[in-house]
């Protein structure tokens, strides 16, 4: 487990399976994520198998827990190239009455310490709707600049990098 400020990050497990496909499931973050309609329970125990090494899959998935150890949401690594040290991340805080509480902030810079002191990944990059303000004031507040634009699931979005 790796202790934050005011969260913790822990690796998935499969106790985590039936929360995750609440989450994978929820539509209201599928306009955000890859997802293009529900899961089911085998789906996300296979991704789960999947999620916990970065160097080996190319994924890794933390579980986001606050103070009382209560999961929150979830920050990803994946799109890992071993051969440039770069990967995507994502990150979701699940429940609107957990946004805002600087939950996400932690955990990004919580998870970029642990990459600089692997050196595992040199750069990370994510992609952001250009609406999404929330998202884009939380990724340029964790030092990430603003690196161009790209087309998601049809529609315009902004990329932006960081350098560890």
């Amino acid at each position: 487990m790796i202790a934050g400020k005011e969260i913790f990050l822990r690796d998935v497990h499969i106790d985590d399976a039936q929360l995750i496909l609440e989450w994978e499931n929820n539509p209201e973050f599928w306009n955000i994520t890859e997802n293009e309609g529900p899961f089911n329970l085998s789906d996300i125990r296979d991704f789960v198998s999947r999620s916990g090494n970065l160097e080996k899959n190319g994924q890794q998935r933390f579980i986001i827990l606050d103070n009382n150890k209560i999961a929150i949401g979830a920050v990803d690594l994946f799109d890992y190239n071993h051969a440039n040290r770069t990967a995507g991340i994502g990150i979701l805080i699940a429940e609107k009455k957990n946004r805002q509480k600087g939950y996400a902030f932690d955990a990004i810079c919580t998870l970029i310490h642990q990459l600089q002191l692997s050196h595992s990944v040199r750069e990370i990059h994510c992609i952001i709707y250009p609406d999404n303000l929330a998202s884009i004031q939380l990724f340029l507040r964790c030092g990430f600049e603003l690196n161009g634009h790209t087309v998601f699931k049809n529609k315009q979005v902004n990329k932006y990098i960081r350098t560890l």
